[in-house]
């Protein structure tokens, strides 16, 4: 059969055959590396980081898992990379758009498989050099519209995805959005939970909106459970809108299509025993040359303490102003770790600049920072010591209890060495206060579950590492350069941790 052009029905299928570019560029006051039609690309995967325990992993196709410490704590289920790029239509973030021009109503669903060749359309890629947000971006070239839509983290309100849509006409728009995420994991479905027995979780799902704060409510009518006890799921996933006017919400995706068909859709209040979903459907005017835009919000392992004071804030007229607000300041949180660590260079190489700082966040990811540069708090180091050899904590007790609320780690290392019992100076030289370390692990690599391992269940900070024997030590190689006063500590652990035939542990613990 000879090459011509190909068409569906009467449309002709429209082919990008522009190449992949990639380039760094000033956006929204921060450096990002773009990638011009990624999608001509193989999908890859993609992490997104924040300053406290967020972990979030994207395919290139828009698929998404992400959720706090753990892959048992999930706002989007956890699966390996090659799933991964398979449910970006069912799982994430979705869009559709319907655009009012010339007396008809065209139809857009960007980054979706459904509507490939119909448009003609780019698609970019961005991500900022600290890695917190990535940004997906589709231009429609007949439509003159351009969508966007981001994720990025918040310590205080959670994951979050915002949505633009700019007017590239020379005339005011009429569009209307539905937007939102689907495949929202309900708090309490363990990885094991979720990977074995997904259709009976599916089956114990709860869905709601509370209409009065309109905040979505994602959990489980009870734990599942084969025994004849109480078994009461007592947090949930809460999803809310920032930023737009809506006019109905929600939670499911079962009308999706009715949109797509312009079938009248009813507003959902309640579901039960199916995936939740959180979408919006918004109707609004865009002036030429303009934008609008909005957030959608997902937090996990919400009390009912939370969800009161989560409501308070949606109340409040400046709630999308204090998320963006929280956003700046968690993206702030990470620049300064990686500071402390020597990470912020700049040379005439933009290419060195960004790929230092990504070498240095990751090697702070594994290895850890110190917590307040030489200083120690003294309830912590008690705290260390009476894990690591109670005899040595009763021995010392009052000594301990003595101490000054904060000293230098030279100060603690002569003070207890002072006392004149080796067993507690050899705690006080291998005591480490590290935070920020994790354990290994991403959906490429199932074999290593990761942890991080930074806020205890009241949300404090807790100091600690944990890593494979030889990851630890490469990451505190570099780590020492920027704190030369702890190489003495890091040998310290090194050989207390060794037989002496050479031997070593798998993992190193503090």
């Amino acid at each position: 059969m000879k090459k011509k052009q190909i068409y569906i029905l009467t449309q002709r299928l429209k082919v990008n055959k522009t190449s992949v570019k990639g380039e760094f560029i000033e956006k929204n006051d921060e450096t990002f590396y773009k990638i011009s039609n990624f999608d001509k690309m193989q999908p890859f995967l993609i992490s997104i980081v924040s300053s406290t325990d967020h972990w979030m992993y994207i395919s290139s196709k828009g698929g998404i898992t992400a959720g706090r410490k753990n892959s048992d704590n999930a706002l989007f289920a956890y699966t390996n990379d090659d799933v991964l790029h398979d449910v970006n239509e069912i799982t994430g973030s979705k869009t559709i758009i319907r655009i009012a021009a010339s007396g008809k109503l065209y139809l857009w669903e960007p980054f979706s498989e459904y509507y490939s060749g119909i448009y003609s359309i780019t698609r970019n890629l961005y991500k900022n050099i600290s890695s917190t947000e990535i940004i997906f971006e589709e231009i429609n070239h007949e439509l003159k519209i351009k969508f966007q839509y981001s994720w990025t983290c918040s310590e205080k309100y959670g994951f979050i995805k915002t949505s633009k849509i700019f007017n590239e006409a020379k005339i005011k728009r009429e569009v209307e959005v539905l937007d939102g995420i689907q495949n929202i994991l309900p708090s309490g479905v363990t990885h094991q939970l979720q990977n074995e027995f997904s259709t009976l979780i599916d089956g114990y799902k709860k869905s709601e909106l509370i209409s009065k704060y309109i905040l979505g409510v994602f959990s489980l009518s009870s734990i599942p459970s084969d025994r004849a006890q109480p078994a009461e799921s007592l947090k949930a996933a809460t999803v809310w809108a920032a930023g737009v006017d809506v006019e109905k919400y929600l939670l499911s995706s079962k009308q999706v299509s009715n949109f797509r068909q312009n079938i009248l859709i009813e507003p959902e209040n309640s579901i039960s025993g199916m995936r939740g979903s959180f979408l919006i459907i918004s109707l609004f005017g865009i002036k030429p040359n303009s934008s609008t835009s909005w957030s959608i919000v997902a937090e996990i392992n919400q009390n009912s303490g939370n969800v009161i004071e989560l409501s308070k804030t949606i109340k409040e007229k400046n709630a999308y102003e204090q998320v963006l607000n929280d956003i700046k300041d968690s993206k702030q949180m990470l620049t300064n770790l990686v500071a402390q660590a020597d990470g912020i260079q700049l040379t005439g190489n933009k290419l060195n600049t960004a790929r230092h700082f990504s070498n240095v966040l990751f090697n702070v990811m594994r290895g850890g920072i110190f917590n307040d540069s030489y200083y120690v708090e003294k309830d912590d180091f008690i705290s260390f010591v009476k894990k690591a050899n109670p005899f040595v904590f009763e021995a010392h007790k009052n000594f301990l209890k003595n101490l000054k609320d904060q000293l230098a780690i030279s100060e603690l290392k002569s003070t207890v060495s002072n006392v004149g019992d080796l067993h507690f100076t050899k705690l006080a030289f291998e005591y480490l206060p590290i935070t920020f370390s994790r354990r290994h692990g991403d959906p490429s690599r199932p074999w290593n579950l990761f942890s991080i391992d930074i806020k205890d269940s009241n949300n404090h900070k807790v100091l600690n590492y944990q890593g494979n024997w030889r990851d630890i030590f490469q990451n505190w190689e570099a780590l020492a350069l920027s704190y030369p006063k702890f190489l003495e500590s890091m040998i310290a652990k090194f050989i207390n941790n060794s037989t002496a035939d050479g031997y070593n542990p798998y993992r190193i613990f503090r």
